[in-house]
């Protein structure tokens, strides 16, 4: 039976192309099937290409949210539908999550209820590299195979 797996990604904060999205999303389904995706920070007129996946996929797309003098805020709301997500969906088997900062508390979090966790960054990798059975996915033009990080046993 394939696994199941969710989509979290902040398509508005993570510098890379739709190419690299792509790409990205063609190596996690070779893992299972993709069959849930949010779009953080979707805005229509700055994400253009991402709009006929969006529709053909039916990805949830959320647009930014704005406080009053504040930056995006998107990236939290991320965090939270994640575990959210996670705790309430037994039938998922992983989580991929495309998102800058830091993000470790997140996928201790989802390790912990037992999901396998695909991390997708730009940058900051070195700051993942520690995490015991998460798979990374670099996000550059040519994505290469996902790598397992296995800690070490000493």
């Amino acid at each position: 039976m394939s696994k199941k797996i969710a989509v979290f990604a902040d398509i508005d904060n993570v510098k890379t192309t739709f190419g690299a999205f792509e790409t990205t999303l063609d190596k996690v389904s070779s893992f299972g099937e993709i069959v849930s995706c949010k779009l953080y920070g979707y805005r229509p007129t700055k994400h253009v290409e991402y709009a006929s996946l969006v529709n053909r996929l039916c990805f949830e797309a959320v647009s930014p949210i704005v406080v009053k003098g504040k930056r995006n805020k998107t990236d939290l709301r991320l965090v939270t539908d994640a575990v959210k997500f996670a705790a309430t969906t037994p039938n998922v088997d992983g989580i991929l999550i495309m998102a800058e900062g830091y993000i470790v508390p997140l996928v201790s979090a989802l390790r912990a209820m037992g999901k396998d966790v695909y991390v997708a960054v730009t940058s900051d990798i070195d700051n993942l590299t520690d995490l015991a059975e998460v798979y990374l996915l670099p996000l550059v033009a040519g994505v290469p195979a996902p790598k397992k990080v296995v800690a070490s046993q000493e």
